[in-house]
């Protein structure tokens, strides 16, 4: 369905689609405030049907773009396998760089596996990559 021919009435059901209050949209689409008017107009079948099909438009782009913000992070083992490893390689290239790769894993782990239902520290122990992959599972 195109555009209502009422621009004012097109006004009233984009503000509706929006999640507006009636009142406010009949004042937003240029109408004297005035309740009664507002709900009537609320309930006239073109109203509710663009209405209806701007909704439906707004989901098909929400719908769209998670999709596609989806496939542009995927998350994969290999990804967080080389995200483990290049932070321990800085982290051994540092001074003092082999304690703080062993105390950054394990403070990871622990703190990760604190916030598991139950306050279960089950992942602790396991080398980071495993904890990452697992964290993600969980």
């Amino acid at each position: 369905m195109p555009a209502l021919k009422n621009p004012r009435h097109e006004a009233f059901a984009q503000a509706l689609a929006r999640g507006v209050s009636a009142s406010a949209a009949y004042v937003e689409a240029g109408y004297k405030a005035n309740r009664h008017n507002a709900a009537a107009l609320a309930r006239e079948q073109h109203i509710g049907t663009r209405v209806t099909e701007l909704q439906e438009e707004q989901l098909a782009i929400h719908q769209q773009a998670t999709a596609a913000a989806a496939a542009n992070k995927q998350v994969t083992i290999e990804g967080l396998i080389a995200e483990a490893e290049a932070a321990r390689a800085k982290a051994m290239s540092e001074k003092g760089g082999a304690a703080a790769a062993v105390s950054a894993t394990d403070r990871g782990g622990q703190s990760r596996s604190s916030h598991q239902p139950g306050g279960s520290s089950r992942l602790h122990g396991e080398p980071m990559a495993v904890r990452c992959i697992a964290l993600m599972v969980l």
